[in-house]
C-alpha cells in the first residue's frame, strides 16, 4: 500500500495512542521474569487493552494472539504458548494496538534472569543500532540511509541483519510504504515526508539470516537455531523534524 500522510490533528491522536501503548509496556515489563508464563502475560495485556479501550493491531488480519512472544531463535510472529520463561532466555516481546483506525506497535528484546556477558553485549548492540537509525531519520532522508545505518551498526557488533522483514509506514493498513529495510543494498529509495508515521525496526541475528516458518504457520525462527533480537520505535515525521512516539523501553 502506498505511503499515507497524516494531518497534524491525526498526529496528535498518535501521540495519545502511543502513550497508551507505552503504559501497557510499563505495567507488563516487571512480569517479564524467570518463571512467568507466556499465556498469563498475554492475559495481562488483554486486561490492559480493555482498560485503555484498545483493540489488537495483530488480530485484525487473523493473527491468533494479542502479543508476540518469540524465545531465542523464534524471531517474529510467534504466538504465546503455555511456556514459562527460563533463565537466560531472549524474549522478543511485541504489543500491537489499534484505536479509531490508527495502528501502533512496538517490539523489544528482553534478557530474562542472568545472562552471559556476551549476551548483554549483543543486546546492547541492538539498542545502539536502533538509536543510530532513529538519529538518522529526518525530513527528506532516504530510507536507504536509515537501512545503511542499521546494517553497519549490527555488523560492528558481529551481528547479521535479517533481510526478510522491514520497518514500515502506517496508514489505513497496518503495513504501508515506505518500507525500511535492515540492509544497505535495499532497492527502495523513498524519502521521509511530513505526515508519515513510521516504525524503524532492527532485527539482528547471531549467524546468517536463513529462516523457516514454524508448524503454526505464523511463527518465524532461524533455520540453524541462532538467536535473534528485535527492537523497534515509532516516529512521526513533521515539518519541524521527527518526533519519537514510542521510545526506548526498559534498560534490561
Amino acid at each position: 500500500m502506498t505511503a499515507h500522510l497524516y494531518s497534524a490533528k491525526d498526529l496528535l491522536k498518535y501521540v495519545d495512542l502511543c502513550a497508551r501503548l507505552s503504559e501497557c509496556f510499563d505495567e507488563v515489563e516487571p512480569n517479564l521474569t524467570v518463571g512467568r508464563n507466556l499465556l498469563r502475560i498475554q492475559a495481562q495485556v488483554e486486561t490492559l487493552m480493555a482498560r485503555h479501550r484498545l483493540e489488537s493491531a495483530f488480530r485484525y488480519k487473523g493473527f491468533p494472539a494479542l502479543v508476540m512472544t518469540g524465545i531465542n531463535d523464534e524471531i517474529n510472529n510467534r504466538q504465546p504458548t503455555d511456556r514459562n520463561l527460563k533463565n537466560g532466555d531472549w524474549l522478543n516481546f511485541h504489543i500491537g494496538v489499534r484505536k479509531d483506525g490508527l495502528f501502533a506497535y512496538q517490539g523489544w528484546t528482553y534478557l530474562i534472569g542472568e545472562a552471559p556477558v556476551r549476551d548483554g553485549q549483543i543486546i546492547a548492540t541492538g539498542k545502539e543500532t536502533l538509536r543510530r537509525a532513529v538519529a538518522t531519520a529526518g525530513v527528506g532522508v532516504s530510507v536507504q540511509k536509515i537501512a545503511a545505518a542499521i546494517e553497519s551498526t549490527l555488523n560492528e557488533g558481529g551481528l547479521f541483519p535479517c533481510r526478510h522483514f522491514v520497518g514500515h509506514g502506517f496508514g489505513p493498513d497496518f503495513h504501508c510504504e515506505p518500507s525500511i529495510a535492515t540492509y544497505a543494498k535495499t532497492p527502495v529509495r523513498d524519502k521521509l515526508k511530513p505526515g508519515m508515521v513510521i516504525s524503524i525496526v532492527v532485527m539482528g541475528l547471531e549467524e546468517d539470516d536463513e529462516i523457516k516458518i514454524m508448524q503454526d504457520d505464523w511463527g518465524i525462527k532461524t533455520r540453524n537455531g541462532g538467536r535473534g533480537l528485535f527492537f523497534s520505535q515509532m516516529l512521526a515525521v513533521e515539518k519541524r523534524g521527527v518526533t519519537v512516539l514510542a521510545g526506548p523501553r526498559s534498560p534490561n
